[in-house]
C-alpha cells in the first residue's frame, strides 16, 4: 500500500538512483562555468542585502497592497465590473500613494458608488482588504481536497460514500451518489457548496480512479508539503513532479498504477504528466485566482500576499484563539481589551451552540478598554475539518 513513508524508503534502487545523481552533480560541479555561478548565487544569498534588494521588497509590497485594496473595492461595490478601475502607485520622497482611478474618460461614477457602500457600511473596506490578503480560492479548494482524501485514507465517513460513487451507472445512480456526497462533505466539515462538491467529483472521482489512486493523492501532496516546510519555501510543482519521476522506486510504482489504470506503460513525458496530475497547488504569493497586476502599464512585479503579511504583522496586533472551555466568556473579554480580534474554535455541534449562548449576551453589552466603551461584533464564521471557528472583533467605540 502506497504512503509517505513509501517514498522515503532507502531501499536498493534509490542508492543506486542517489549515487548517479551526485555523479551528475560532481560532472555539474567540473565545470568552471557552474562552479562559478554557483559561487556567486551562494554569496548573494549570504551577503547583507543591499538597497537594490531593499528597494525590490518594498516596490513588490506596494503592488500587493495596491491590488488588495482594488479586490477590497470591488468586493464593497459590486456593480463595478473588472476593468472599470485601474490601480496606480506613486512612491517618491513624500511617501507611497495608491491611487484608485476610473478607466474611461469623464468617469460614470464608480468611484461615488464604492464610497456610498463604504459609508453605509462601516468597516466593510477593511475586511475586504484583509480577505484579500488572507485568502486564496485555489490554496482554499486544494486544502478541502487533501483534507477528503486524507478522511478516506483514514476510513472516515467519505470512504464509503467514495466507494459508492465509483460504482454509480446511470443517471439516477450517480445523481443520488452526489447527493449523498454533498451531504457527507458538510457532514465532515469541508463544505457542501457546488465549488467543493465539482472539485472532489472532477478531482478525486473520475472513473479510471480508485483507492489506489486516493493513496498517490494523499502520499504525494503530503509530501510535497512537508518538503516545503523543510525547505522554508515553495517549491514548483514541474520541479517536484521531476524528483518523483527521477526516483527510481517511485517511478517503477507510479508506471504500475497507470498502466494498471490505461492499459499500457507510460512514456517518461506522460509520468511527469500524471504527476503533475497528482499535486494539487497552494498559492504562497499570488496567482489569478487570488491577486494579480491587473495594471499593464505597471511593473512586471508580481504581488505577493505572505511578504504583505509579514510586513504588516509587525505593525499590528496578532490575532488570538480561544476554545470553549470553562469560564471562557470572562477569558474572552480579558482578551478583547488586549486584542482587536479573537477567534474562538468550537469543535462540536454542542460547543457551537454554547458559543451562541455566550455571544447573545456579549454582543449586546459594551465593556470598557482604555476608557473607552467597546462594542464586540461577530466578523466571521467559517468551517472546517476540525471545526467551526467564529472571529470577534472591536469595531465601534463610544467616551466612557
Amino acid at each position: 500500500m502506497f504512503s509517505v513513508s513509501a517514498l522515503d524508503d532507502n531501499e536498493t534502487d534509490d542508492h543506486q538512483a542517489g549515487g548517479k545523481a551526485r555523479q551528475r552533480i560532481e560532472a555539474l560541479w567540473s565545470n568552471p562555468l557552474n562552479a562559478a555561478e554557483i559561487v556567486r548565487i551562494e554569496h548573494v544569498l549570504w551577503s547583507p542585502s543591499d538597497d537594490r534588494f531593499e528597494a525590490w521588497l518594498r516596490q513588490r509590497h506596494l503592488r500587493t497592497l495596491a491590488e488588495a485594496c482594488l479586490n477590497g473595492v470591488h468586493a464593497v461595490a459590486t456593480d463595478i465590473s473588472e476593468g472599470d478601475l485601474i490601480v496606480d502607485v506613486f512612491d517618491d520622497q513624500d511617501g507611497p500613494l495608491i491611487v484608485i482611478s476610473e478607466n474611461a474618460p469623464g468617469g460614470v461614477g464608480q468611484i461615488e458608488a464604492f464610497v456610498q457602500s463604504t459609508m453605509s457600511s462601516e468597516g466593510s473596506f477593511e475586511r475586504a482588504f484583509r480577505h484579500a490578503l488572507e485568502y486564496c480560492a485555489q490554496t482554499d479548494d486544494s486544502e478541502n481536497l487533501i483534507a477528503a482524501v486524507a478522511n478516506v485514507r483514514n476510513n472516515g465517513a467519505l470512504k464509503d460514500v467514495f466507494d459508492v460513487s465509483r460504482l454509480a451507472r446511470g443517471y439516477r445512480q450517480t445523481l443520488s451518489a452526489q447527493e449523498i456526497l454533498a451531504s457527507t462533505l458538510d457532514e465532515v466539515g469541508l463544505g457542501a457548496s457546488r465549488r467543493n462538491v465539482v472539485a472532489v467529483v472532477g478531482r478525486l472521482l473520475q472513473p479510471s480512479h480508485s483507492n489506489i489512486t486516493d493513496a498517490w493523492f494523499n502520499g504525494l501532496n503530503r509530501l510535497w508539503r512537508n518538503r516545503e516546510e523543510n525547505l522554508g519555501g515553495p517549491i514548483d510543482a514541474r520541479v517536484f513532479a521531476y524528483l518523483m519521476v527521477d526516483s527510481s522506486s517511485v517511478r517503477r510504482r507510479f508506471s504500475a498504477m497507470i498502466a494498471h489504470m490505461t492499459g499500457q506503460p507510460p512514456s517518461e513525458a506522460q509520468l511527469f504528466a500524471r504527476t503533475q496530475d497528482f499535486l494539487l497547488p497552494t498559492c504562497h504569493d499570488s496567482c489569478p485566482h487570488c491577486l494579480r497586476n491587473s495594471n499593464r502599464f505597471a511593473s512586471t512585479i508580481r504581488p505577493s500576499r505572505e511578504l504583505s503579511l509579514r510586513w504588516l504583522s509587525a505593525s499590528e496586533s496578532h490575532d488570538s484563539t480561544l476554545e470553549v472551555a470553562p469560564g471562557w466568556i470572562g477569558h474572552l473579554r480579558e482578551l478583547l481589551k488586549q486584542k482587536d480580534r479573537v477567534d474562538i474554535i468550537g469543535r462540536t455541534e454542542e460547543e457551537l451552540d454554547e458559543i451562541g449562548r455566550g455571544l447573545q449576551v456579549l454582543l449586546t453589552e459594551p465593556f470598557e478598554r482604555d476608557y473607552v466603551l467597546v462594542w464586540p461584533i461577530v466578523n466571521g464564521v467559517s468551517r472546517n475539518s476540525i471545526g467551526w471557528r467564529i472571529r470577534v472583533e472591536i469595531r465601534h467605540m463610544g467616551v466612557s
